[in-house]
């Protein structure tokens, strides 16, 4: 079973406890809002509404509180149902939850570390296996490959799939190497092996909206673009140590996920790729003002920005000094999708940022793989293993374009 059957598993054990929290927190709070819970107090009354009903004057108000109270008899027995839904919900999530633990142990036992030799005995299947995509770039790559795997210290080797395991390792350091060679970051070399690995983003995307909300929706919809899952199908600590050896880790001002369950893992990878994200998005703002500076004068914004997205920024500016905010340069409130807008504008383009990124849709691609993991960052919402890799590839990847890796 993979990281996805447990992230499935999870998700319908979370999705069975709001099943039994929301339906009996909603019916408790309709209950106190209507007449049903004064309904008890008012049974003390029946014997005197029953004398009031003999009173001409008053029969047609007796008889519409008798009304009442059989009503609110109607939602008891309803919530009575809604009793033995929650029983049986606790009954499910039971079993849901001793399902999760015993993966969990299981999982312990699933993954092991390669014997002595064993790492370059597995290379060598590989690298003359056609099959594996990773095959051609090994011969280049091999002794690095190996005494990353020889330097791993978490495990890693899925027992049941071991050439998967190792192809993927392998896919992982090779896509590091790639980053860190001497190519420019934008060269085909390197946007074809991204591309091979992370898909195909070039073409403008309309994105579905449950993807910033659920993150199996999201893996699939990376899936869909040609992600490879595989690099990412590791457990936590060996995924950020294989991460590490590719030169793909965590800065040194991030805290590490260390060892928590799942939830509190995905949290804490949101708050590292919060604090990544904020400092990548400071350096690409700076990095265009220079750039636009030195090309357009310090008024570019007022001659190069479209007027819709100036104007936005100008809102936002006036709306940040009337709560007392220090005052920021204009293009510190940019959203994330102006960066391009501005980039690839074709005067500022063809004068300023081709040299950077060769060519307008592949600066594109980048900017949307980092999509949906800047929206999620800015709502709380849990990062997966699969947005942590996009992340650091591609924030890696632009920084070194600009000349600040």
């Amino acid at each position: 079973m993979s990281s996805k059957d447990l992230k499935e598993i999870l998700e319908r054990q979370k999705a069975l406890s709001d099943q039994l929290r929301n339906p009996l927190a909603d019916r408790l709070a309709e209950l106190e809002s209507t007449n049903v819970m004064r309904s008890f107090s008012q049974q003390s009354n029946i014997a005197r509404m029953l004398e009031e009903l003999n009173k001409p004057t008053i029969a047609s108000e007796a008889l519409e509180r008798a009304a009442e109270i059989a009503k609110s008899h109607d939602w008891i027995r309803d919530y009575g149902k809604e009793a033995e839904r929650a029983t049986q919900w606790i009954k499910n999530l039971e079993v849901q939850t001793a399902c999760t633990r015993q993966w969990l142990k299981g999982l312990e036992t699933q993954y092991r570390l390669p014997e002595f030799n064993e790492a370059t005995r597995f290379l060598r299947e590989i690298e003359n296996n056609s099959a594996f995509r990773a095959t051609q770039e090994l011969h280049k790559h091999f002794e690095q490959t190996q005494r990353a795997m020889e330097a791993m210290r978490s495990p890693w080797l899925d027992i049941n799939n071991s050439l998967r395991s190792v192809n993927a390792f392998t896919e992982l350091q090779l896509l590091g190497h790639t980053l860190h060679s001497n190519a420019p970051s934008y060269s085909d070399s390197v946007s074809n092996a991204l591309r091979i690995e992370l898909g195909d983003w070039r073409d403008q995307i309309t994105w579905p909206e449950r993807i910033f909300t659920d993150p199996i929706a999201r893996s699939d919809f990376y899936v869909e673009r040609g992600f490879n899952g595989d690099l990412a199908d590791f457990p936590p600590e060996a995924f950020e140590e294989s991460l590490t050896l590719a030169g793909l880790g965590q800065d040194s001002t991030e805290s590490p996920s260390g060892n928590a369950n799942d939830d509190e893992e995905g949290y804490q990878r949101t708050n590292d790729a919060h604090g990544q994200l904020f400092r990548f998005e400071r350096q690409v703002r700076a990095f265009i003002a220079s750039r636009m500076t030195e090309a357009y004068g310090k008024n570019w914004i007022k001659t190069q920005v479209p007027p819709n997205i100036r104007e936005r920024w100008a809102e936002k500016h006036e709306k940040a000094q009337k709560y007392g905010e220090q005052p920021l340069p204009l293009i510190a409130y940019a959203d994330f999708t102006d960066y391009v807008l501005i980039i690839t504008k074709t005067d500022n383009w063809s004068t300023v940022f081709q040299h950077y990124f060769m060519r307008p849709e592949l600066v594109r691609e980048s900017f949307q793989r980092l999509h949906p993991i800047r929206l999620c960052t800015m709502h709380a919402r849990v990062i997966t293993q699969d947005d942590e890799l996009y992340l650091r590839a591609e924030t890696l990847r632009i920084l070194k374009a600009m000349g600040l890796s």
